[in-house]
């Protein structure tokens, strides 16, 4: 039997992005340690449905890495 962790992911989108030491220090700060991301996607604009609203379905599928200190 093979068991999946679940991680916490996030995307960041801008043209002026932090490095990821400076990222990890900001959430370290503002979250418990839990709900701190393990991978990050990087995009220029988040995306969108025809109703302008966030994509959470594009989103999950987003390309991640692993966001390193």
């Amino acid at each position: 039997m093979s068991h999946v962790r679940d991680h916490v992911a996030a995307a960041i989108a801008g043209d002026a992005l932090p490095e990821d030491a400076a990222l990890v220090r900001f959430l370290r700060e503002r979250l418990a340690r839990h709900k701190q991301p393990r991978r990050i996607a990087t995009v220029s604009a988040l995306p969108r449905t025809p109703s302008d609203k966030l994509d959470r379905t594009a989103c999950a599928a987003l390309p991640t890495r692993p966001l390193r200190e």
